[in-house]
């Protein structure tokens, strides 16, 4: 017979794993029924699944819901336990029984011993598991951490499901709806809102670039999808939309083709349908310009059967400018914008169809015409002209006499000569004259009118040249504001400059020469100045000489021998190097000349020998030694009787050219002599006048002071 104690714990131990095995049963259970509850709900919730497809994965779930209830609930709960298992499980977590619960399990069953075996052994070994009853701790036979813990794991499932649906109700109950099958939709978690068109209607021009652009707020997707339908019997291909930012999708489509519908897609939001219709834009067809320029310019106005029509304008500074279009469609609205004048709104007709706006020419820029029409178009790209704004130059003035600075006396009569030029005309010529030194003084002499030709209109021409002499003895000047006038003396300076003005009213505009100085000397210093100036020119006519023999020798040695290409290019370089030091000679020489002339220097003898050597240099150089120089470069080009009839020629004009130079040494040599002579003379009458005004003055003082 078993004894009690054995029977009573096996009891203990199956009731005990029965309660385990329905506690871990029941976590698995828990987790897994929140877990099919939350994915579906995640499934759906991101996804928006369809009816039909709720209902198959809530039969899924159901499936696997059922069947691990019975597998992990079900079954472990009513499933039998034998004692000798129960035995076996008690002996696995306590070794030091050496299988004696196990033995007695066996050969005992209830109300006696097992009749196969031996009554006095079943009877030993019962008594030896009674002895090791009281030692035995059954808790270390069953698995209960590991049943807790899945039943706290599906507890915490659980709890954390009914949780989520406790602070968003409205969604659980959402859910419950739709995973029965019911067509309730989920709250929607993206915004659209379409930025560009602004408007559910929108008008733009027909073959223009139109931007699309929606903005997205919520839970913003990371991709967004353009539908449009251009009226070809169905929508085109979706078009993936640029994102740019962190919420902005846009898509430009390149030319409107013609009126269309669109909607944006992103994420579980859909915009309305847009639609854009494709207008004509409004532009010019045709564009006026008249041009009154200003009335110093004397350009004519713009006729009126003859404007302007490409819209640029090209004009003085001050011309008025009017501006006429005609657009292709009625407007509302025309603006004219510029960089030189202030914007303006341009005149329509009644029609719509006529624009005009006026202004004023004042620097270079640009100016367009914006355009809108009565639908609230505008123009696709506003109409840009140009304007070059020729500027009122002041005068050009380039002058003749004097060409540099210079010493003249107080007798010369001075030419002075310009030429001058003005974009509209050249109004004034003058001489301005200023005293710069004269005992520390600094005042203004005068202005000189230089003649200027003027047209019946009042106009003076584009380019003149003006000439007029300026007599130095007929100025006077005053050192200071209470002085008398006096006229010039040795040692002033005077500042002379030549000036223009054009016809610009209110203030001509001015051009000027630069400054020359004029130095006041007295005859003799001026003659010694240019006697010194003659005598180192003779150094230079002794060069021009040799230089010319030289290009004798050199033509005579190629008319002596064969053509020899070298020696006939040697001969014309040197030709060329001769004449035009002679030619030099003549223009220092023509200087001279008129130097005396203007300061009325010596006597006739003095200027007539001055003008025999300035002919004879111009012989020498500009006619002979020149012409020398294209008959050498003939020759040069030639053969045979050419070439030998170019070589005669030019030998003949260069020794021609030798002769004046020969002569003009001579004759600078005498007038040298001539000129030591008058400059004696006018020193032996400078001191006999100078004797004889200090005679003068000792006699008055005599007589003054005698009361005579």
């Amino acid at each position: 017979m078993r004894p009690p104690e054995i029977t009573s714990l096996l009891a203990r131990v199956r009731g005990t794993l029965r309660s385990l095995a329905i506690l871990y049963g029941a976590g698995r259970l828990l987790l897994l029924g929140a877990a099919c509850v939350a994915g579906l709900f995640v499934l759906d919730y991101a996804l928006s699944l369809p009816a039909g497809v709720r209902i198959v994965l809530l039969g899924v779930a159901l499936v696997l819901v059922l069947t691990t209830a019975w597998d992990r609930l079900l079954r472990p709960a009513t499933a039998p336990l034998p004692d000798a298992e129960i035995a076996a499980r008690l002996e696995a977590r306590h070794p030091d029984l050496h299988d004696r619960l196990l033995t007695a399990v066996s050969l005992s069953r209830e109300g006696g011993l097992d009749p196969r075996e031996s009554s006095d052994l079943a009877r030993a070994a019962i008594e030896e598991a009674r002895e090791v009853l009281p030692r035995l701790d059954p808790a270390r036979a069953l698995p209960g951490r590991r049943a807790r813990h899945a039943a706290a794991i599906g507890a915490l499932a659980a709890g954390l499901l009914l949780a989520a649906g406790g602070l968003r109700p409205e969604l659980a109950g959402i859910f419950l709806r739709r995973v029965w099958g019911a067509e309730v939709s989920w709250p929607q978690r993206t915004t659209l809102v379409v930025l560009s068109p602004d408007a559910r209607r929108s008008a733009v021009a027909r073959g223009s670039r139109l931007r699309i652009e929606v903005r997205a707020s919520g839970v913003v997707p990371s991709r967004g999808t353009l539908l449009t339908d251009f009226g070809t019997g169905g929508r085109s291909e979706p078009t993936r939309m640029a994102r740019e930012g962190e919420d902005l999708f846009v898509h430009e489509i390149a030319a409107v083709p013609g009126d269309f519908t669109f909607e944006v897609e992103a994420g579980d939001a859909r915009t309305g349908t847009y639609s854009v219709r494709a207008l004509t834009a409004p532009q010019l067809d045709e564009v006026r310009l008249f041009l009154d320029f200003p009335e110093h310019t004397r350009m004519k106005d713009t006729p009126e059967g003859s404007p302007a029509s490409d819209g640029n304008v090209v004009a003085p500074v001050g011309t008025k400018v009017r501006f006429e279009g005609r657009a292709n469609k009625p407007l509302a609205e025309a603006r004219l914008d510029g960089e030189a004048w202030v914007a303006q709104a341009l005149a329509l007709d009644p029609a719509g169809l006529s624009v005009a706006g006026r202004f004023e020419v004042a620097q270079d820029g640009n100016y367009t015409v914006r355009l809108v029409d009565r639908d609230g178009l505008r123009g696709r790209a506003p109409h840009r002209y140009s304007v070059r704004a020729t500027p009122d130059r002041s005068p050009r003035v380039r002058p003749i006499s004097p060409a540099s600075d210079r010493s003249v006396t107080r007798l010369a009569v001075l030419p002075l000569a310009a030429d001058v030029s003005d974009d509209f005309g050249v109004a004034e010529a003058r001489a301005v004259f200023r005293l710069v030194k004269a005992a520390g003084a600094e005042s203004l002499i005068g202005v000189l009118p230089l003649p200027v030709p003027h047209e019946p209109d009042g106009f003076g021409p584009a380019s003149v040249r003006t000439e007029a002499p300026w007599d130095l003895g007929a100025v006077t000047v005053r050192d200071s504001p209470k002085d008398p006038p006096r006229p010039l003396r040795v040692g002033d300076v005077l500042e002379l400059t030549l000036e223009a003005l054009d016809h610009r009213p209110g203030s001509p505009n001015a051009g000027r020469s630069r400054p020359f100085t004029l130095s006041i000397v007295s005859p003799e210093d001026l003659e010694r100045i240019i006697a010194d100036a003659l005598q180192r020119l003779r150094e230079s006519v002794y060069v021009a000489l040799d230089d010319q023999k030289r290009a004798l020798r050199l033509a005579e040695s190629a008319a002596a021998g064969p053509t020899d290409t070298e020696r006939d290019r040697d001969a014309v370089n040197a030709q060329r190097q001769a004449a035009r030091k002679a030619g030099d000679l003549a223009g220092e020489l023509e200087r001279r000349v008129e130097e005396v002339a203007v300061n009325r220097l010596g006597d006739p003898a003095y200027r007539a020998a001055l003008e025999e050597m300035r002919d004879l240099a111009r012989r020498a150089g500009r006619d002979r030694s020149a012409r020398a120089v294209e008959s050498l470069e003939r020759a040069r080009l030639a053969s045979g009787e050419a070439r030998r009839a170019g070589l005669a020629e030019a030998r003949e004009l260069q020794a021609g050219s030798v002769g004046d130079l020969e002569e003009l040494l001579a004759r600078m040599e005498r007038w040298e002599k001539l000129a030591d002579v008058l400059y004696a003379l006018r020193r032996i009458h400078d001191d006999q006048e100078k004797a004889r005004n200090d005679l003068l003055n000792y006699l008055r003082e005599k007589l003054g002071g005698g009361g005579k």
